[in-house]
This record gives structure tokens, C-alpha cells and sequence, in this order.
């Protein structure tokens, strides 16, 4: 099959050229440069499929019964077989597969003497990728010793960066006919010589699983990339799909698409479709065993490995799942598992959410603000990550009872130790009466973002104001942060002294460095977090991008949590018309600018003061936005600064005055207008994430040319209108085109 026969079988024809620099061309202008083409992520045709049922061992097929892939539903599961057609000079950049998954590269196809350069390195090199690889410093940038930029899929590593950092490289020459398999977690980045074409998928293993939920979800979440995969629901999947349904159908899922784990033993079909799609091609040809385990029936398979395979997913599902979705009762602080919003839009399946921050999938429970339909998941919200109505998110969960999913653990334990009697019995991690273990120093990630939610619904624009347990001395997040490295995790996830029982009427969950040294009443520090040690935070995906975003104390390039309810305007924008609710927070914004921190000190440790404080606050605040209001009938012709006036109602109940009004001043500048709403706009930014490790002209056939000596025009094959819900491994429609070399 020559290059020209493989792209007019494509399923989908929509081709559009574009050049991969940022240089406009004339319309007139004749381009004479040779193209360099290169088609990523293209649907793979049925007849490649069908082939390669014919030359590959089953045990390293895509949705083979091996794969973890198999258990999901099909409106679930990604489509990761893909094709790439790949012209001299163009590759692929420094990259993972996506969530530990193992890589299989196939080349079907090669000009003469085509061949590919692969680079492999292992996951223990990646301290040393942090510190090779950065971002092109800006004219003012500050060179950063160590950066993530080596997880955006951007980057690519010269040869002569792999020989200064001394990084230990796996040399591969690919040429047609040959199958490379890429380890889980293994960097590798690809350079084509001469025209080539290869199919490309992933599969899944429980180790994969394993290592994508603890080592990369969390890179992910950190650094703003999509999951794709749907991880957890893999393992929860997969579990359902490993229990002897004969034994026990409740812990079924309502209205689920059940394709795969009622398929019975289906022969070729000798009227093969050549336009079926990839997922139905592969399924056709998949025979499971209807009604067993179809991992535990595998005639290859090793007993031990699947015992071991067995014991690592009930863990990962005990552990990783289940236990941090987990809520710890705390009568005094109102937390709870009850009154959680249920979103009844989502009757069908449970695994459809995304975080609207971090794009994580989310599994179970999350949290959802009504007034900007915004879901967050908890880990974000423990980070301090939130839209801007950050006392408003309340916590959201599936339509499955939580209890099904703690039975669907039960059940799953039962059926492998019946399984393998032969072996030493898999524990079940719940206690006896069927509750958790839930650790006696941290409070769990469910827990702490709930007490974090009442504490917010508490305290209102006080949120981020603790007062000590002991002493009363009030701190703010800001402070606690830049002065003792503690955030949200920190002040929540400890557990609060014994001394202060399990009085309703306190306000506390914090208490300050001094008093924990003296106490003799259960008071630690909070334990030292490993926490990552980069300096340069480079995003897969540009948080700013959603105007709802709010970034917590960790984040850069927007607006923080840390300062809320002070400084709302987003950072790299101006405000073209002042909302009635711009000016509220400006107005607020100056009065805790000028709070009396004694006052605010008798205040702050007692709920029915604080609820008397965010009452007293309000009130004044919308006092004085009336007033400017009245006279804010026309543009300001020139900058203005208002002071308020000098009794301001709304503070009767607080023993004294809270603000100090004589410091308050509201600038409002030249040319703003009160319009209905909010109308901001955004500064341009330049998009593009550039590499400073080019590789070199006078480097030999194993470097590239060298990235900024565009000899000929690139052009690269994007095919067009694919399905909205299709969630391909290379999906990522909201980054710039990936620079090849």
C-alpha cells in the first residue's frame, strides 16, 4: 500500500494544510519549498485492523481480553488505535503515553530507506528531564534550574542535551515491519527519515492502571491536562466486569451500556465491513466468555499473575478510589455525607463529568457551583482551586449510592479468593462493621474538602481568615502560606487539637506555630508534604483560558483564592465596564484592606459572631454601592477617588468598629462606564510554548535539523469533523500545534 492508497482509505477526508510557523503567507506569494506532511491521530482503516488480527499475537492487540480497554462501555472508551503518516524531517515530540498506558508502534509502511529515530528514556531519568528541558526564555525570563515543560509534549531533546545531563537513552532505528513496545511510564520522543506510515494504540494492565492513578493523575491534575482515559472508571469497570455476575447482579449499574461484558463467543463475520469502526472491528473479533471473569478464564494466562493482578486492582479500588471519596463524620464542624447535591442530568452513567479546571475525569464525587454551572473535581478544591463565587461550590456526587460501590468492593474480594483458594486470601480493608480506616493523624481528601466547604459556608468573605484555637490570633491564608508554607491541604487535612473538644459554638480549625509548642493536648505540626521541588510551572493547557478560573495558592497566571474576596479583577486584563458587581468587590476588596485585626480578633473564633460579621459587612457594602450607584449615571470624564461616608450602618451587632474608614478610598478610572455586565477583555498573549534545546545543524543522521532553519514550509494533515464525544490519545484541540522539526 503506497502513502497515496492509505490516505484515500481514510475514513474521514477533511484535510486541512497548515503551515507550522507563525508566518502569514501572501495569498499571492508561490510556494516552492518542498511540504513536509505529517498526519497524526488519523482513523485507523478496517482493512489495517483486520490485518493486524492475522500477524499479532492476540496478547498484544487492542482490546484484546487482556486489555483493560475491553470493560469499558463504548460511549467510555477511547479510540487509541490511530495511524501516522510521517514525512522526512517531522516526529514526534518528548512525551508519555497517555496514563502509564503501554505503547505498541507498528510501522506498516516505508519509502526506500525510510526509517524512524526513537529515543527511549526511563521514568528514573526524570529528575534530570526536569532540569534539561525548559521553556525558550522570554527577553526577560530568569532561567528556571528545573521545569515541567517536559509534560507538555512540546519538547524536544537534542542529542547533545542527553550527553551534558548524562540521561541514560535507549537508541531505536524502526524500520518497516518492525513493532516497537514502549514500557508504561517510559519518555520517548520520534524523528522520521524519509516517508513512513505506522499504527499506533495502547493497551492497559492493572500495573498500568496502578501507576497511572498514583504517579501521573496527579502530574496531570497539577499541570492542566486531560485524562482521557477515564482511569478509575477502568478499574471499576473492570472489577464489575471480573465478578461472577451469577452470584450477584445489585451492585449493576443503572441504564449502563453493557456491550462489552455481555458479548458472547461471536466468529468472524464473513461479510466484513470495511467501514465498521475501530472500536466494533476489534470487539467482532474479541471472544469473552459471557458470565465469567473473562482476565480470570484466559487460557495463557499464569495463575499467579492473575492473582497478583487480582490483588493489585482491589487495592488500587480500596485505596485510590474509594477511601479518598470516603466522608469521616465530624459532628462539630456539620461534616457529613448528607444533603450532597445529586445532578439528575447524568442519570446514564456516573464516569461522564470533568473538572472544568484541570479536565480531570471525575469519578464519584466533586463540587458544583449553580450560578456559573461550574464542576470542579476535589482535588482541585483542596488546592484552593474554585470559579469566583468560591463560597458557593457545595459538594455533587453520582446517582449510585456510595454504598453500591463499597459492595462492589465486598463482592470483588469474595469472588477471588473463592477464585484462587491456592493462594494467600486478599484482606478486605474495611473494618468489620463495614466502615473505613480512616488515618488517625490526616483527614482523607473527601473529609477535608468538606470541611473546607462548610468552613467557607461559615465564614463567607472570611474564608480565608483562621483564628488560633488557642490564643485567638488571626492569620490569613496568604500569610500562613508565604510565612509557613501551609495551604488549604495543610490547614484542613490536620486534625484539629484534642483540647478543643467538640464545642459547636467555636470557629476554629487552625492553630498558630507558638501554641502547637506549648500544648500538651495532642497539638502537631502538620506533617511535611513532599512536595514538588520545580521552579518553572509550564501548563498543558492555560488555566486563564476559562474566565471562571481561580487558581489556588500554587498557581500562576491568574487570579488566586489565596487573595479572595481582595483582588477579583484577573491579572492581564482590564476592566473595559464596571458591573454592578465589579464595583461591589472593589468596594469590598478596600474594606478588608482595612480591617482592625483586634477587633476582627474577638470576632473571628465564634460562629454567631462571624455569621454577625459577614452580616454587618454585607450590609455596609451594599450601603455604599447604592450611594455610588446614584451618582455613577455617565462616564467618569476623569479619574475620581471616593471616600465613604463617615457613619456607615451595618455594624450594630460587632462590640466594635471592624473597618477602618478613614483609610478606605475607592479609585475609579478615567472613562469607566456601569454596564449591566461584566464586560472584560484580555490583553493578546503569545500562545506558543518554545524549546530551548533545538538540536543543532552540525549534528549527524541521528539529530535534526535545527528548529528555527525552516528550509521548507511544514504542513501537516489535520483531519476534520470527528466526533465531539471521541476522546482520542491525542486529543487536545485548546493547545497550539505541536512544533515539528
Amino acid at each position: 500500500m503506497s502513502t497515496d492508497e492509505f490516505l484515500s482509505g481514510l475514513q474521514q477526508r477533511n484535510v486541512n494544510e497548515l503551515p507550522d510557523n507563525d508566518q502569514q503567507e501572501d495569498d499571492n506569494d508561490e510556494i516552492k519549498e518542498p511540504f513536509a506532511r505529517y498526519g497524526k491521530d488519523l482513523d485507523c482503516p478496517a482493512v489495517i485492523q483486520q490485518k493486524l488480527q492475522s500477524i499479532l499475537p492476540s496478547d498484544i492487540l487492542p482490546l484484546d481480553t487482556t486489555d483493560l480497554f475491553v470493560h469499558m462501555p463504548k460511549h467510555l472508551r477511547a479510540e487509541n488505535l490511530m495511524c501516522y503518516v510521517g514525512s522526512d524531517g517531522t516526529g514526534t515530540a518528548i512525551h508519555r503515553d497517555i496514563c502509564a498506558t503501554l505503547g505498541h508502534n507498528l510501522m506498516i509502511y516505508g519509502d526506500d530507506n525510510a526509517f524512524s529515530e526513537w529515543y527511549l528514556i526511563t521514568n528514573d531519568e526524570r529528575p534530570k528531564l526536569l532540569q534539561a528541558i525548559h521553556k525558550r526564555k522570554s527577553k526577560h525570563g530568569i532561567d528556571a534550574t528545573s521545569s515541567t515543560f517536559v509534560e507538555t509534549d512540546r519538547a524536544w531533546l537534542a542529542r547533545t542535551r542527553i550527553h551534558q545531563e548524562q540521561i541514560k537513552t535507549h537508541v531505536i532505528l524502526q524500520r518497516p515491519g518492525d513493532l516497537v513496545l514502549v514500557p508504561s511510564m517510559c519518555y520517548h520522543q520520534v524523528r522520521n527519515i524519509n516517508t513512513s506510515i505506522k499504527v499506533a494504540w495502547n493497551r492497559a494492565t492493572p500495573r498500568s492502571l496502578q501507576m497511572a492513578v498514583q504517579k501521573q493523575l496527579p502530574i496531570y491534575q497539577q499541570l492542566i491536562r486531560p485524562e482521557v482515559y477515564r482511569c478509575k472508571a477502568m478499574v471499576y469497570r473492570t472489577i464489575l466486569s471480573l465478578i461472577d455476575k451469577d452470584n450477584d447482579t445489585s451492585h449493576q449499574v443503572p441504564s449502563m451500556d453493557d456491550d462489552v461484558n455481555a458479548v458472547t463467543t461471536v466468529p468472524r463475520s464473513p461479510d466484513f465491513n470495511p467501514t465498521m469502526t475501530t472500536n466494533d472491528t476489534i470487539i467482532q473479533n474479541t471472544y469473552i466468555s459471557k458470565g465469567r471473569p473473562p482476565m480470570l478464564t484466559h487460557a495463557k494466562r499464569n495463575t499467579l499473575a492473575e492473582y497478583e493482578e487480582c490483588r493489585i486492582l482491589a487495592d488500587l479500588f480500596y485505596y485510590d478510589i474509594l477511601l479518598p471519596e470516603a466522608i469521616k463524620p465530624i459532628p462539630s464542624e456539620d461534616v457529613d455525607d448528607k444533603n450532597i447535591y445529586c445532578d439528575m442530568k447524568i442519570l446514564d452513567d456516573m464516569f461522564e463529568g470533568i473538572c472544568d479546571f484541570c479536565h480531570a475525569d471525575i469519578f464519584y464525587r466533586y463540587y458544583h457551583c449553580s450560578s456559573c454551572n461550574y464542576d470542579i473535581c476535589m482535588a482541585c478544591y483542596s488546592q484552593g482551586r474554585s470559579c469566583t463565587h468560591v463560597d458557593q461550590l457545595v459538594m455533587a456526587q453520582g446517582i449510585i449510592p456510595f454504598e453500591q460501590l463499597v459492595k462492589v468492593y465486598t463482592d470483588f474480594i469474595n469472588t477471588v479468593n473463592n477464585k484462587f483458594k491456592d493462594f494467600k486470601r486478599i484482606p478486605c480493608r474495611l473494618k468489620k462493621d463495614g466502615s473505613f480506616h480512616f488515618d488517625g493523624k490526616q483527614y482523607n481528601l473527601a473529609t477535608l474538602c468538606r470541611r473546607l466547604e462548610k468552613y467557607r459556608q461559615r465564614n463567607k468573605i472570611f474564608s480565608n481568615y483562621f483564628s488560633c484555637g488557642h490564643c485567638h490570633k488571626v492569620a490569613t491564608l496568604e500569610e500562613l502560606y508565604n510565612e509557613e508554607q501551609l495551604d488549604i491541604v495543610d490547614i484542613f487535612g490536620h486534625k484539629p487539637c484534642k483540647l478543643l473538644g467538640s464545642n459547636r459554638k467555636l470557629n476554629m480549625v487552625w492553630v498558630c506555630s507558638n501554641c502547637i509548642a506549648g500544648c500538651d493536648g495532642g497539638c502537631a505540626f502538620p506533617e511535611t508534604r513532599e512536595k514538588p521541588k520545580v521552579d518553572e510551572l509550564v501548563y498543558y493547557m492555560p488555566p486563564e483560558s476559562d474566565p471562571r478560573n481561580m487558581g489556588g495558592a500554587s498557581d500562576t497566571c491568574l487570579n488566586k483564592t489565596t487573595y479572595w474576596p481582595r483582588k477579583i479583577v484577573e491579572q492581564g486584563s482590564t476592566l473595559t465596564g464596571w458591573s454592578k458587581d465589579d464595583l461591589r468587590e472593589q468596594i469590598l476588596g478596600k474594606f478588608m484592606d482595612n480591617l482592625h485585626p483586634r477587633t476582627l480578633k474577638t470576632e473571628l473564633a465564634y460562629r454567631h459572631k462571624v455569621e454577625t460579621l459577614v452580616d454587618g459587612m454585607t450590609n455596609a457594602v451594599d450601603h455604599w454601592l447604592s450611594m455610588i450607584v446614584e451618582e455613577f449615571t455617565k462616564p467618569v470624564v476623569q479619574g475620581i477617588t471616593i471616600q465613604p461616608p463617615k457613619h456607615m450602618p451595618g455594624f450594630s451587632g460587632c462590640r466594635k468598629m471592624i473597618v477602618d474608614f478613614d483609610h478606605v478610598e475607592l479609585e475609579i478610572p478615567k472613562g469607566t462606564n456601569l454596564v449591566q455586565q461584566r464586560s472584560v477583555h484580555f490583553e493578546n498573549k503569545d500562545g506558543k510554548q518554545y524549546n530551548d534545546n533545538v538540536l543543532t545543524e552540525d549534528e549527524d543522521l541521528f539529530d535534526a535539523e535545527e528548529e528555527n532553519d525552516a528550509q521548507s514550509i511544514k504542513r501537516k494533515i489535520q483531519v476534520n469533523d470527528v466526533d465531539s464525544v471521541k476522546r482520542s490519545k491525542g486529543n487536545n484541540t485548546s493547545m497550539e500545534e505541536e512544533q515539528v522539526i
